[in-house]
């Protein structure tokens, strides 16, 4: 049990855990035991220094034991919540350097999310905590009572216990059972933790005074408060504070209850006397490029700050928790104190991001507090009230169309409808503030008012233009009086934040925007090129404007111009000079670049392509010139091997987080690795950065021009599928994947072009399973709990299938790219694995979320992970759907051998409780009716009317309306392709249900209606089951068919499904050559109903093929025949302008 020993043990432990469990499993707890006894009876305040030593390396023996004996065996089969990785297995590795980085990648495995991880009572870790950390916390906790004087009279002694509060914490990230696998050792943990935390200043420190001049006392008990958060992360320790009121308000109010000894309470000193007290010296700071939050001086401050924000989201907020949280900081905004009214706000945007949900009764006062602050005469506190509301503006509502995945679970805010004009009215103040801090945050919190919502920084989608149109002058005016006023030289980062809001400003403006262009471009423009000269060759250097704050201006000088110039696409004449004479001088710079790699960077070249490709967005196949220049700097980008390198490392650097290097782009991690000792392993973090950027890059160069960039389709191909598995970077495997949608829907279309050679024609169809199997099999490797990953996959496979099913030869109909037999049959196996995965996660969740413990914010979460992942499931499902109608009768074998065991259980209620999971077999089933002929229409219609009937009835569909428009479109197939018995047994009920769905359009006008989509495509099987000459019943006893015929034309024309709108049209056109609607009596209707067809098909939209318009224009020809001229007019003079229009059209009239 001497030190020596323990270090000894402790080493064996970090190095070699397994072979230590297998020869010394059963007596380790027994051995670890003895040593703490031996601590407890010998420590003396003499030796306490010694004492925390040898408590530290029993703490890392107990948590490298408890990670190895806890972890799976190599031979255990892999299960659907066994974790997965990217990592090819050890045993195929024949590289040296590949079987380091493969040990790496293990390694950092076991520094887990916390939120990924549960408890089990059962295991190892649990009874090692019983039996060895239990007494451990308990003799901590008299070292820390018992010698206080002592303790702290030795500087070390501060650092030793934090070091020991971080490991415990990094227990709480890997094996959180040994902390809280019995309740009593967790609650014991808890009080060792807060008691650190909030010891006073008599208890661990000679002095009062010294509580906030000790750093490293500080830092010790913010590690404390730390090490109890992590903890709280994990799922089942949350539930327990939200299950257990003892514990819970142990960690909210503290031992005593008074709430200063909880994690609130302590935060919440540090949040306050944290910061750094010199607001002149704060204020004359330069902007912080990176991050303007991380003031140097207020480390403190930020730390606490996050604590109480990981605290409040994670088990210690919710209604629950929430009014003491808030009665702290009503006593710091009633302060004339401004540390305390910092504090104040901070506290507010903690409560309202970690708990959006429970914090909506308080929205109105936050917001009025951070409007108020704005104007306090202290800088620090209007930077604050600036903070709030820009995370005010993220935690607000924008709706987002997910594509029928369910709605999004965030509370409805409506902040900026209601408010809009205050908050920017109080940024636009700011605007004249002489502090640049204050300026820059000003400029970001604009950037969130555009783009933040959805409790994100950006939404993905901005905000409505008129929250913005009716202040966009005065805005704009403030900016350019503001900010843009100072000296470039000494302010660049603050131009970089101006102009970063002006271009936000435009993306909502869009075309609105072009009345303020010809005063913001130029000064962009000038900005851009800021520093520059360009020599009579048109080579361009810096005259000394080198340094990086200005090379970063350029960057966003040249990223707002071109978001301003895409912004205005319907005014593109204004944009177009101005975006030749960007490329002009890009593509110098790309030469420079090229040139000489190590010179000087003028431009950042992520930001420099970028801005290609919103030019090419612009200006589309025109961009061809310069395509040639600026792609081969992308696929040298994306070709580029990635600079690694693994060294012997410094045991002292093991546990440590990654570090940085700024100067060369890498990132280093120190790890002990099992045999082979301490390794040091060093990535080029940048390059990877890089080439995320160029898959990004292309692909808005594809989309933008379409067929003119399929020439280059193959060489971007073969630089981008390869990365679809690279192992260092989930970011750069999915930006390829995403990249590669647009490159062959461009390869497609070029393929069709009379340009295209023999090897561009062949080009998709020899590339498609290639990419489609890359994609799949990758899927099936990813971390199943990294959703952005897999979602991006998913839409670009997806995608994928999408321009291979619509692109076909005109020749003969043959898809430019399909599967064969043998290649479909591996790509379905595979993605059902995924699928299936995908499943098994909602399954999860939905139990989940239906426990009585969560709270509201908890709830929220789940949901809001149920329909990103509704999302997947629908690309996943649309991709085997596309590859379905492109093979037609050939997928049938697969649909049998694979489709029908998987999803025809999932048709009905019965087989699962998934909505989501019936909607998406119901289309599944759809499909397959629709598409693979007659004998699969007969052989699976019997299986997709126990899902019609289900989906149909709002008693057993789950509210979902997908489902349900799933459901009537499956009716609609049934009845065109297969055999006329197949509906016989519920034909009576099902035409009731549909008359009563389809009615809504004979009451309301169609802006009124709020599912359309459903109402129309009822409109469509009715007609479909009853009224067209195909109709299997169309003499249906206790069915009136000329009600059924007033239903229909009353929802007529049809616009949400096109192909079921060229259907209906063209059974509308039958239905009045047969006579079933007369021209005499219902000429008005008629005229309307076709008048608004042909205004459609006017405007691009396909809702009837050429030859139904021809028979509308004979119709129409009938009617001039019959009817008199008085009355034609009279009836073409009451039809809507639009009507008129598309009768003369049809007509051939102007």
């Amino acid at each position: 049990t001497d030190k020596a020993s323990l270090y000894l043990l402790s080493s064996l432990a970090q190095r070699s855990p397994l072979t230590l469990i297998d020869a010394k499993g059963k007596e380790l707890p027994i051995i670890l035991q003895n040593a703490i006894s031996n601590l407890q009876s010998t420590t003396n305040p003499n030796n306490i220094t010694e004492a925390l030593q040898s408590v530290q390396i029993i703490i890392e023996t107990l948590l490298y034991i408890s990670i190895a004996s806890d972890k799976p065996s190599s031979s255990s089969p892999t299960t659907a919540s066994s974790p997965t990785t990217t990592a090819t297995p050890l045993s195929n590795q024949t590289n040296p350097k590949e079987r380091l980085v493969q040990l790496i990648q293990i390694q950092t495995m076991t520094e887990n999310n916390p939120k990924k991880l549960s408890i089990s009572t059962t295991s190892n870790a649990a009874s090692f905590g019983i039996a060895c950390l239990d007494p451990l916390l308990k003799f901590i906790l008299s070292i820390v009572t018992k010698t206080a004087t002592t303790l702290s009279n030795n500087p070390k002694n501060h650092e030793i216990l934090q070091s020991i509060m971080q490991t415990l914490s990094q227990c709480a990230s890997t094996c959180p059972s040994l902390l809280a696998g019995n309740l009593d050792v967790f609650t014991n943990v808890c009080r060792t933790f807060l008691f650190i935390a909030s010891s006073s200043s008599s208890s661990l420190s000679s002095s009062s005074s010294s509580m906030y001049n000790d750093e490293t006392e500080i830092m010790m008990k913010l590690s404390a408060l730390e090490a109890l958060v992590t903890l709280c992360m994990v799922p089942d320790v949350s539930n327990v504070l939200l299950e257990n009121e003892m514990i819970r308000n142990l960690c909210l109010l503290g031992e005593d209850g008074s709430g200063k000894g909880g994690v609130v309470g302590v935060c919440a000193n540090f949040i306050v006397k944290g910061v750094d007290e010199d607001v002149d010296e704060w204020a004359m700071e330069d902007v912080a490029l990176q991050d303007d939050t991380q003031w140097e001086n207020d480390d403190i401050a930020i730390f606490a700050e996050s604590i109480l924000d990981s605290f409040l989201k994670n088990g210690g907020g919710g209604s629950l928790s929430l009014s003491f949280v808030l009665s702290v900081v009503e006593s710091f905004l009633a302060s004339n104190n401004w540390q305390e009214l910092r504090a104040g706000l901070a506290i507010l945007e903690s409560c309202l991001t970690s708990s959006p949900f429970a914090f909506v009764p308080h929205v109105s006062v936050a917001l009025e507090a951070a409007l108020n602050f704005t104007s306090h005469p202290c800088v620090r506190v209007q930077y604050q009230a600036i903070q709030l509301l820009a995370a005010l503006c993220q935690a607000d509502n924008i709706t987002v169309e997910s594509r029928g995945c369910g709605i999004s679970s965030r509370p409805i805010l409506d902040l900026r409808k209601q408010h809009g004009k205050r908050i920017l009215q109080s940024i636009a103040q700011l605007m004249s503030s002489k502090c640049c801090k204050v300026l820059s945050h000003a400029c970001l919190a604009i950037v969130s008012y555009c783009r933040g919502g959805n409790g994100k920084e950006n939404a993905g989608v901005a905000i409505d233009k008129s929250l913005v149109l009716p202040y966009l002058g005065d805005i704009l005016n403030a900016i350019t009086c503001g900010p843009l006023s100072l000296d470039i030289a000494s302010a660049a980062v603050v131009f970089i934040r101006a102009f970063g809001s002006i271009a936000c400003l435009a993306d909502v403006a869009e075309n609105e925007f072009a009345s303020y262009y010809g005063t913001i471009m130029p000064g962009l423009l000038e900005c851009a090129s800021f520093g520059l000269d360009r020599d009579q060759s048109g080579l361009i250097s810096a005259s000394g404007s080198t340094n990086h704050d200005i090379v970063a201006l350029r960057g966003a000088a040249i990223e707002a111009a071109t978001i301003v110039g895409q912004s205005i696409e319907e005014s593109d004449s204004l944009f177009r000079p101005d975006a030749q004479n960007i490329m002009q001088m890009i593509l110098p710079l790309l030469q420079n670049h090229a040139v000489n790699q190590s010179a000087p960077t003028l431009v950042p070249i992520d930001q420099i392509l970028a801005a290609s490709a919103r030019i090419a967005r612009v200006i589309g196949a025109a961009y061809a010139p310069f395509l040639p220049s600026v792609l081969p700097h992308l696929l040298k980008v994306a070709n580029e091997k990635v600079d690694i390198s693994i060294t012997d490392g410094d045991a002292d650097a093991t546990g440590m987080e990654n570090e940085y290097d700024e100067d060369t782009g890498t990132e280093s991690i120190t790890l002990a690795l099992p045999g082979m000792g301490v390794k040091k392993f060093v990535l080029n973090t940048t390059q990877i950065q890089e080439k995320s950027n160029a898959a990004r890059a292309i692909y808005e160069h594809a989309n933008a021009m379409g067929s003119s960039f399929g020439p280059y389709a193959n060489e971007c191909f073969e630089a981008f599928l390869p990365l679809l598995d690279f192992k260092y970077s989930a970011e750069v495997r999915a930006t390829a994947a995403q990249a590669l949608g647009p490159i062959f829907d461009s390869s497609c279309e070029f393929s069709l072009s009379p340009d295209a050679k023999d090897r561009h024609s062949n080009l998709p169809a020899e590339v498609y399973p290639r990419i489609l199997l890359s994609l799949a099999k990758q899927l099936k490797l990813e971390d199943e709990d990294d959703i952005e990953t897999l979602s991006e996959f998913s839409e670009a496979m997806s995608n994928i299938c999408y321009s291979a099913y619509t692109h076909k030869n005109e020749a003969d109909g043959s898809h430019v790219a399909s599967l064969t037999g043998s290649e479909v049959d591996q790509f379905v196996s595979e993605l059902l694995k995924v699928i299936g995965s995908c499943l098994n996660r909602r399954t999860e969740n939905i139990a989940a979320s239906i426990r009585n413990a969560l709270n509201e914010d908890q709830k929220a979460d789940i949901e809001e992970i149920l329909v990103v992942e509704a999302e997947l499931l629908s690309g996943l499902v649309d991709s085997l759907g596309y590859n379905m109608k492109i093979l037609k009768g050939d997928f049938v074998p697969v649909f049998d051998k694979y489709i029908l065991h998987a999803f025809g259980p999932l048709l009905t209620a019965t087989g699962t409780s998934d909505s989501r999971a019936r909607f998406a077999a119901v289309c599944l089933f759809d499909d397959c009716i629709e598409h693979c002929g007659s004998i699969a229409a007969a052989k699976y219609a019997p299986h997709l009317i126990k899902g019609i009937s289900q989906g149909l009835n709002d008693a057993t569909n789950g509210g979902d309306i997908d489902l349900k428009e799933a459901a009537v479109y499956g009716v609609s197939q049934i009845a065109r392709h297969a055999p006329k018995e197949a509906l016989a047994s519920v034909i009576v009920p099902l035409i009731q249900q549909l008359i009563v769905i389809a009615k809504e359009g004979e009451v309301k006008q169609k802006d009124d209606i709020e599912f359309l989509r459903l109402v129309e495509n009822s409109t469509s099987a009715l007609a479909t089951l009853v009224l067209f000459q195909s109709s299997p019943y169309p003499n249906l006893n206790g069915v009136n068919k000329s009600d059924v015929i007033n239903i229909f034309v009353s929802n007529l024309p049809l616009s949400e499904d096109e192909d079921e709108a060229k259907f209906c049209h063209k059974g509308f056109v039958e239905l009045i050559e047969s006579g079933e609607i007369d021209i005499t009596s219902k000429t008005d209707l008629i005229m309307n109903i076709i008048g608004q067809i042909a205004a459609a098909v006017s405007d691009n939209e396909e809702i009837a093929t050429r030859e139904t318009c021809m028979r509308m224009a004979m119709i129409l020809g009938e009617i001039q025949q019959q009817i008199d001229p008085a009355t034609l007019e009279s009836v073409y003079s009451s039809l809507s302008p639009e009507a008129q229009s598309g009768i003369n059209t049809l007509m051939g009239t102007s």
